[in-house]
């Protein structure tokens, strides 16, 4: 249980990035006012759109963000920088002294670009349709280098000292929850783990000497290391190792097997490993081409070879599907308390279930013909509402 106990990332992103965008506010608020008033009145809509046909740029509705969700702010940005030339082209045809130089719009682009790692870790990190525990370190490493590249930057190097501040109280450490789910990660495993920890401590310890930070990596591997062949153990206690797999269950899974996983079974055949943790550790695990390894659906790469790691299977079942973020429960909570209201309060529990889960899988199937009308409506005018409720996996309360 204490192994399981970890803290939600998106909230401490969240805490990191309100610190720092407090004291980037006064920066921020000029590209915030110029949006906002040409929000304000559909005159003034109407104008903006004609002047984005005018320089060919695809109109979408300015976004006005909000001081809780701090993903607002980051998609403000990003779509006033879109819309660069057509708000410069009104503030020109209407006469008023424009609002923002090209000093606050060059300011206003290293701001979003500085939000966007971060907002990119909180999306990975909330998903609901993937694991999410092996991503963490992947993300904690890809932030760590983000706040190194900034640190020494004059321009915001006292903001990133308080993002900095708030990210180490909490992920000095990378959890060892997170690292044991990248070791179940067939592309990872604990060969790439050492590459990745001293990575993170490089970014981290900037203080520390090479040789420093190559000895902290080394222990916290070796603590991971020892910390898996124990839960292997445990797990072994519990599953046993003579779990038979028959030869027609084992013909079907390569049968069904697409073409490109092929090669990874006969790798493993020839592992010569003493138990099964050692087999699937030694076992030289991809050989696919880059587009295939960023694809991989972990899941059922595990369900497909399970049959090869019955037990180590059963690890990676327990330890991949922890999640790391809090926001999707959050979301369902939120969703129950719309359902079970003051004036309807006699359903029973079993209603309410029923109700939330059919609930969760209508929208679940708008979101994918959403997906598919975008893909289809590419090149079109954008003249819809504001879409920074990301919805399903990034709309919980403080995001």
């Amino acid at each position: 249980g204490k192994l399981f106990h970890v803290k939600c990332a998106c909230h401490i992103f969240n805490l990191g990035v309100h610190d720092c965008l407090k004291v980037l506010s006064p920066s921020i608020s000029k590209v915030r006012n110029s949006v906002c008033y040409i929000r304000q009145s559909g005159q003034r809509m109407y104008l903006f759109k004609e002047l984005c046909k005018a320089y060919g740029v695809k109109f979408k509705r300015p976004i006005n963000d909000d001081d809780i969700r701090w993903n607002s702010t980051y998609l403000m940005l990003g779509r006033a920088l879109e819309l660069k030339d057509p708000v410069i082209e009104f503030y020109k045809a209407q006469k008023i002294t424009t609002i923002c130089i090209e000093d606050d719009w060059a300011i206003a682009a290293r701001i979003k670009d500085m939000l966007e790692p971060w907002y990119k870790a909180t999306l990975n990190c909330s998903g609901t349709l993937y694991p999410t525990s092996n991503m963490l370190p992947i993300e904690l490493w890809q932030l760590s280098q983000s706040i190194a590249n900034y640190r020494k930057d004059k321009a915001f190097g006292l903001e990133v000292v308080e993002m900095e501040d708030k990210y180490i109280k909490y992920y000095e450490d990378i959890p060892l929850l997170s690292l044991l789910a990248i070791v179940m990660d067939p592309r990872v495993k604990l060969r790439k783990l050492q590459t990745l920890l001293k990575g993170y401590y490089t970014h981290m310890c900037s203080e520390l000497s090479p040789s420093k930070v190559a000895g902290t990596a080394m222990r916290k591997y070796e603590e991971v290391e020892k910390l898996l062949y124990s839960l292997y153990e445990e797990y072994k206690k519990v599953f046993g190792t003579n779990i038979s797999i028959s030869s027609s269950s084992q013909s079907s899974s390569k049968k069904n097997r697409k073409s490109t996983w092929s090669l990874l079974e006969e790798d493993d055949v020839r592992s010569s490993g003493t138990n099964e943790l050692v087999r699937y550790l030694e076992f030289r695990s991809y050989h696919n081409t880059p587009e295939e390894y960023e694809s991989l659906d972990i899941l059922k790469w595990w369900q497909e070879n399970a049959h090869h790691y019955p037990v180590v299977s059963m690890m990676a079942r327990d330890l991949l599907n922890t999640p790391v973020s809090t926001v999707a429960s959050e979301a369902a909570f939120s969703a129950g308390g719309k359902i079970l209201t003051a004036e309807r309060n006699r359903l029973s529990p079993r209603n309410v279930e029923a109700l939330v889960c059919t609930q969760d899988w209508i929208e679940a199937e708008l979101r994918n013909q959403e997906r598919s009308q975008q893909q289809n409506n590419q090149g079109k005018d954008d003249d819809s509402p504001d879409e920074y409720d990301i919805r399903g996996e990034f709309s919980g309360e403080g995001y």
